[in-house]
């Protein structure tokens, strides 16, 4: 193993130990390194913005991928290189979850440029194509949460 495989495997490790004790407070439980390994490298339905490199330095992401696969889990889905195109649509719900997650988190430690940064990306999925009708009042209850928690942690 190369030394930039050994810093980003460490990196991983880290922060996958970090944001596992959040999934327990959640009621779910942790997939596996493996399985989140394999969800990193999953196709995708869509062109992916993030690297896994930024999710394996950012507990936010990290926790935001781990609840993903959770939840997919849950619904019974099998953590596959094609799970992602393969469970669409309730990839699309396990994202919204995940995303509250993330974002609660955020909340707890009063990480305003966070909530703010990820509002922006939220507000995009309005006219994301991807994005199942049935899903949309859930994106919009989720950015007016967030638009409310910004406000209160400016209080």
């Amino acid at each position: 193993m190369n030394s930039w495989v050994r810093v980003v495997h460490r990196q991983l490790l880290q922060t996958y130990n970090r944001v596992k004790q959040v999934l327990s407070e959640l009621g779910l439980e942790a997939p596996t390194v493996k399985e989140l390994l394999t969800y990193l490298s999953a196709q995708t339905y869509e062109e992916d913005r993030l690297r896994a490199e930024d999710i394996v330095r950012n507990e936010y992401l990290m926790l935001h991928e781990l609840v993903e696969i959770a939840v997919l889990k849950r619904m019974g889905w099998e953590i596959t290189r094609d799970v992602i195109v393969r469970a669409y649509p309730d990839t699309y719900k396990a994202h919204l979850v995940a995303m509250r997650a993330e974002l609660e988190f955020a909340r707890r430690r009063g990480d305003r440029a966070w909530l703010a940064r990820r509002l922006r990306d939220l507000k995009s999925y309005l006219s994301d194509p991807y994005l199942p009708r049935e899903l949309i009042g859930e994106v919009r209850r989720l950015i007016s949460d967030v638009e409310r928690w910004l406000r209160e942690l400016e209080e």
